[in-house]
């Protein structure tokens, strides 16, 4: 989104960023309509640090086509938003969907949502760029929960964003920086330093799945430990195309991060990715972590850099 050289809004206050999510919360019909609820062409700045509370999920109401749309570019401008997010609703993150630009914001997060949860917005098709988590964050739901964006698709990138705190599900999978990497979307120079823990379900340390012909991780970085119970691990995603054969690459990655799961019945883990389905391409990635499985069942297995295979030719 194009925005003004000089801030058409500078939030200084707790209550002007409650303003803010507020009136994004009011909604739009669609990413195009810029009826004035999605600050379209606006640029919107951090001038200090905040604190935000929140027990619900952004708007996303299809019996009245009204959703949550950010249009504009914010920039935090390196503050800090202390975030308390503490919800029974799934979709949980400052916005439903991202059009415009997000960036330069660090996050200290306590969140408990259910399930599909993460800070900045549930779907992704603009940028988000250098946001980050605090070390003393802690990102927790059901299933589905990543530190920044659960989705990033279409031509959606996710730039030079680090989670440094723990992202932890009880029940399925989880991911360090975005959940699912899909369409034409880019995921790069992200880091992660957390520890990922996934109780029941699969587990990655930048994302949880690269699906998609143009989807793309590249230049990212693993450092944390990883802790799973059950399906596909992977020190920088658990699994990259599907069983629609839709493809996917990760690039030039690289795992430093200890990796132990424990399961049975087709569990997969590997130091770069746990599992891959057909036209997937892995390129010049490095494994540098432990890799531990733990299985009791027949049909697992383990790699340094890939787990194992199904329906085709994987390229390394």
């Amino acid at each position: 989104a194009e925005a003004a050289s000089s801030p058409d809004l500078v939030i200084t206050t707790d209550q002007q960023m409650q303003d803010f999510i507020d009136t994004i919360n009011l909604g739009e019909a669609s990413g195009t309509s810029h009826t004035g609820h999605c600050f379209h062409g606006k640029l919107v700045t951090l001038g200090a640090d905040v604190n935000l509370s929140l027990t619900a999920a952004p708007t996303n109401d299809g019996a009245s086509s009204l959703y949550s749309f950010f249009c504009g570019t914010f920039d935090g401008c390196g503050h800090t938003i202390k975030l308390t997010y503490t919800s029974s609703d799934d979709s949980c993150a400052l916005f439903r969907n991202i059009q415009g630009t997000f960036k330069n914001v660090v996050f200290d997060v306590t969140m408990n949502v259910a399930k599909y949860a993460a800070c900045v917005a549930i779907n992704n098709n603009g940028i988000i760029e250098n946001c980050s988590t605090t070390a003393s964050s802690v990102i927790s739901g059901t299933s589905g929960i990543a530190a920044i964006v659960y989705n990033t698709q279409s031509s959606g990138k996710v730039l030079n964003c680090v989670n440094y705190g723990t992202v932890e599900t009880t029940s399925a999978d989880v991911a360090g920086v975005v959940y699912k990497v899909v369409g034409n979307s880019v995921v790069s120079g992200c880091r992660n330093y957390g520890d990922i823990i996934s109780g029941i379900g699969a587990a990655g340390g930048i994302c949880y799945s690269v699906a998609g012909s143009g989807a793309k991780v590249e230049n990212c970085i693993n450092y944390g430990k990883i802790e799973a119970k059950g399906l596909h691990v992977g020190g920088i995603s658990a699994v990259i195309s599907d069983g629609d054969g839709n493809g996917g690459t990760i690039f030039g990655c690289t795992n430093y991060g200890s990796i132990s799961t424990y399961g049975k019945n087709a569990v997969r883990v590997g130091g770069v990715v746990g599992f891959s389905y057909k036209n997937a391409l892995i390129d010049s990635c490095t494994n540098n972590g432990y890799v531990l499985l733990e299985a009791t069942d027949s049909g697992y297995g383990v790699g340094g850099i890939l787990g194992g295979s199904k329906y085709g030719i994987v390229t390394i």
